[in-house]
């Protein structure tokens, strides 16, 4: 389907399969300028991210009002435009519900990320736009010409090509340790092998203590072991 096509929301209501696609009764056409995406929908489940506020709005959440069925917030999640080049990926709509201050909320999610968690109560949607430009693709493909499909690069996935497809990793790989805590480091190849910064949490402190205990050093793929510290603080392992 094209970018003139006309709006044909395809989705499910509240109670159907979770996976299904089929258009609930009271969606109909409605505009011929906006592409129309199809939605997938997912029932006792959210998109992740955290919606503290009945309101939340933040950078990657838009709360787009409360709405008696999840069919009237797919709605108002396609027309969705408050923000220029960005579109509704995903959305999550809860159920009524006496003392919930979510009740019948709407929230679109905007980055494409969809977590699948489990929550019940929660209706989720995840929307797949047709391309218009290669843009749409994420700079990653070419939209195909006439069907709004992006035709991604080899290493690319996904329906916007935003998935990055890795090689399978091999059991007890990565940056791993009973013994310390860490939260995360940048990959890279140099001189014949891979290495990581990765980031050490010292005495055994949690990730709200990051700014001020983390040690910072280079380690080797796949069995990681320290090499060097670049942190200033003095720790030297052999490099395996």
């Amino acid at each position: 389907m094209g970018a003139a096509a006309a709006l044909l929301l395809l989705g499910a209501a509240a109670g159907s399969p979770a996976g299904t696609s089929a258009a609930p009764a009271e969606i109909t056409t409605a505009s011929a300028v906006l592409a129309s995406p199809t939605a997938t929908w997912h029932n006792a489940t959210s998109f992740g991210g955290h919606i503290y506020s009945a309101h939340e709005t933040n950078a990657y959440i838009k709360y787009l009002g409360n709405f008696s069925s999840a069919s009237q917030c797919l709605a108002a999640c396609v027309k969705w435009d408050a923000q220029p080049g960005a579109k509704c990926r995903a959305l999550d709509w809860y159920s009524p519900k006496a003392g919930d201050p979510h009740s019948q909320g709407c929230y679109a999610r905007i980055d494409g990320v969809f977590e699948e968690m489990a929550q019940p109560g929660v209706t989720a949607a995840v929307l797949d736009w047709p391309c218009a430009r290669d843009e749409d693709c994420s700079l990653n493909g070419v939209c195909g010409a006439g069907n709004g499909v992006c035709k991604c690069d080899p290493q690319w996935g996904g329906a916007d090509c935003g998935e990055l497809r890795l090689l399978p990793a091999p059991r007890g790989g990565g940056l791993q340790s009973h013994t310390l805590n860490y939260w995360g480091g940048n990959p890279f190849f140099s001189q014949g092998s891979y290495h990581v910064f990765g980031t050490e949490l010292l005495k055994g402190c949690q990730i709200g203590t990051y700014k001020t205990v983390s040690l910072f050093g280079p380690q080797l793929y796949c069995k990681y072991s320290w090499f060097e510290d670049l942190s200033g603080q003095t720790r030297t392992t052999q490099k395996k």
